[in-house]
């Protein structure tokens, strides 16, 4: 049964007569996720949730959620979409690399980003790199752009765990990081 995320305005005004228009800043939204067989038996559901309350809220947005099982993602399929197509990557150039250990491996990781953005594995997959004053990577933000409604789902993330194997050299490594990825958007449900 599919799985639907819908964000509402919690708090209007109970002295008001209309609701605030559309264009007023969110300000205090929640986020409920809810297991349902419809778009429209979730919303019903969320309703429910919230009719107990003086007030209900505004709904903002409703979607469902893709359902992503990463065991089913096979090496060959990482491997074939960050070797074939617009962004690509070569193995042979990663041959022996602890990639781990590079002082760039943040870097090498946005690599991966593109490449599984760009060959259609991961749409939308975006990295941003956030540096200190000294030049390191203290954080990074995993990110799915939606281009439908263009917005971003992001989640952040120490860079060093964004390798599910740290041990792993050359293409394995990169493989690493590429599970790795797909990993979190899965679990994070960014798509």
């Amino acid at each position: 049964m599919p799985t639907y995320r819908i964000v509402v305005q919690t708090k209007v005004s109970p002295g008001a007569k209309f609701r605030s228009p559309r264009s007023t800043p969110l300000g205090d939204t929640e986020t409920i996720e809810i297991v349902s067989t419809s778009l429209t038996t979730a919303l019903l559901k969320a309703g429910i949730q919230f009719g107990r309350e003086n007030r209900s809220p505004r709904i903002v947005s409703a979607e469902e959620l893709l359902e992503l099982d990463t065991s089913e993602i096979t090496d060959a399929d990482i491997t074939h979409a960050l070797t074939v197509g617009y962004e690509t990557l070569e193995p042979n150039d990663y041959a022996g690399l602890n990639l781990y250990d590079q002082n760039d491996f943040e870097w090498t990781v946005n690599k991966v980003v593109e490449a599984l953005r760009e060959n259609g594995l991961v749409p939308g997959l975006n990295l941003s790199i956030l540096m200190n004053p000294e030049g390191y990577c203290d954080y990074t933000m995993v990110e799915i752009r939606d281009s439908a409604s263009n917005t971003y789902r992001s989640v952040g993330r120490d860079p060093k765990r964004l390798m599910n194997d740290r041990s792993l050299t050359g293409w394995d490594g990169i493989l690493s990081i590429a599970r790795a990825l797909i990993e979190v958007v899965a679990v994070e449900k960014l798509l």
